[in-house]
């Protein structure tokens, strides 16, 4: 399975009506990919809308130029300022991401690896991750296939804001989370807190 990560940064004030409109006839499925997830930044980017879309090996193979934003993304051009897409596969050892009610904040976190760090990491976090999860489960963990290529990320599901603090402060406290000897391979962090809209199918 492909996931694709579309990244559309709005201008300033125009998140609001740029949701609006989409929701109208909010977007399914998109050149052979299928919606998993539609948000909007909280902290971190703003102004940003995420989408994240679910394509089969064989679509991926017949649709080389990856998604086709159609007319969700045509409903919102006026507004559009840039735009990315880019490609990732899970960590083989996570199960596909399917839709459903997770919670009200996600975040996202984006990590630039050391050249030639990338299994290290997939290695590392199979080891760590059940500790980590039995305090809350991630959606998935995502490593580029096109574009940055040393990049990853991970999508964490929360309650809320708050929850998530405390969650991520009690990982540390006992020592299950950040993996060790992560940081030793990062070129680079970011993140950003989202939020889903109305039409998400990851709620």
């Amino acid at each position: 399975m492909l996931y694709e990560m579309v990244t559309v940064e709005v201008r300033p004030g125009a998140v609001g009506e740029a949701v609006k409109r989409i929701a109208e006839k909010p977007p399914v499925t998109d050149g052979g990919a299928t919606l998993l997830g539609f948000w909007v930044t909280e902290i971190g980017r703003v102004n940003e809308l995420v989408s994240l879309w679910a394509r089969a090996d064989q679509a991926a193979a017949a649709e080389r130029d990856g998604l086709k934003a159609g007319e969700w993304l045509a409903a919102a051009a006026e507004f559009v300022t840039d735009m990315k897409v880019e490609g990732f596969r899970l960590f083989p050892f996570m199960a596909d991401v399917a839709p459903g009610r997770y919670g009200g904040v996600y975040e996202l976190r984006s990590y630039l690896l050391k050249p030639g760090t990338t299994q290290e990491t997939i290695d590392i976090w199979a080891s760590a991750l059940p500790a980590r999860a039995a305090l809350s489960k991630p959606l998935g963990a995502f490593y580029a296939v096109g574009g940055s290529l040393q990049k990853f990320i991970h999508i964490w599901p929360y309650d809320s804001a708050d929850h998530r603090q405390k969650t991520r402060d009690r990982a540390v406290a006992e020592g299950v989370w950040p993996p060790k000897g992560g940081a030793s391979r990062l070129l680079f962090q970011e993140n950003s807190l989202l939020i889903p809209t109305a039409f998400s199918p990851l709620r």
